[in-house]
C-alpha cells in the first residue's frame, strides 16, 4: 500500500514537472518572439522583450569585471558540456539506485514469505506435538495460530 502511494506521488510530481517545463517554454518563446508595444511600456524602444535582458547583462558586465568573466565562463560550450555530462551521470546513478532498491524490496518480500512459511510449519509441528501429549492447552495454541496468520 505504501509503495502504491509513493508511485502515485512520483507520477504526480512527474506530470507537474512536465507542465512546469511546458509553461516555462511557452513563456520563454513569448518573451523572445513577441514584439512589445511601441506606444508605451518598459520595452517600447526594443524589438523584443529579450533585448532588455541582453541590455542588462551588458550593463552588469561593463560595471563588474568578475561578473563578465563568470558569464563568459558559464556560456562556453565546454562548461555546458561538462554540466550536461554531470547531470547525465547523476540521472544514471539515480536510475541504478532505484533499480537496486526495487530488487531489494522483492528479495525482502521473498524472505518474509519464507519466514512466515517456516513459522507456520513450526506452529503445525508444535500443534501435532501438543496433540500427542494430550495437553489441555490445545485450544489456546490453536487460537494463537489463527491470530498469527489472520
Amino acid at each position: 500500500m505504501i509503495w502504491r502511494a509513493s508511485r502515485t506521488h512520483t507520477i504526480f510530481l512527474g506530470v507537474l514537472l512536465l507542465y512546469f517545463v511546458l509553461t516555462v517554454v511557452a513563456v520563454a518563446i513569448s518573451i523572445y518572439y513577441n514584439k512589445p508595444s511601441v506606444a508605451c511600456g518598459p520595452f517600447s524602444q526594443m524589438d523584443t522583450a529579450y533585448d532588455l535582458v541582453s541590455l542588462m547583462v551588458e550593463k552588469w558586465q561593463s560595471s563588474n569585471l568578475y561578473l563578465k568573466k563568470i558569464v563568459r565562463f558559464i556560456s562556453q560550450r565546454g562548461f555546458i558540456f561538462v554540466v550536461l555530462i554531470i547531470f547525465c551521470v547523476i540521472a544514471y546513478y539515480s536510475h541504478i539506485l532505484l533499480t537496486s532498491h526495487r530488487k531489494m524490496v522483492k528479495l525482502l518480500k521473498y524472505q518474509l514469505d519464507l519466514v512466515r512459511t517456516n513459522v507456520y510449519f513450526a506452529f503445525q509441528i508444535a500443534l501435532q506435538n501438543n496433540n500427542n501429549n494430550n495437553n489441555n492447552n490445545n485450544k489456546e495454541l490453536t487460537e494463537l495460530i489463527v491470530a498469527f496468520f489472520s
